[in-house]
């Protein structure tokens, strides 16, 4: 996924890539390209949230373990 991401941000990154300059070529392009950038920024959030939500996971689980031991 990693590779993934690397890939789009090149293209993401290019200042010529704007969705208002892609609807001006095709609407529907722009809407997709719209749709290529949610989930750049959705893989983005989650590659930073995933590890937070083990951790709590992890912590629950330690808690209740204690918890159990009282």
């Amino acid at each position: 996924m990693n590779k993934t991401l690397v890939r789009i941000e090149k293209i993401t990154s290019d200042p010529e890539m704007l969705p208002s300059k892609i609807d001006a070529i095709s609407v529907a392009s722009g809407t997709l390209w719209r749709w290529v950038l949610s989930l750049e920024m959705y893989a983005k959030a989650f590659k930073d949230i995933e590890p937070k939500r083990a951790k709590v996971k992890y912590l629950r689980e330690k808690l209740k373990k204690s918890e159990d031991e009282f």
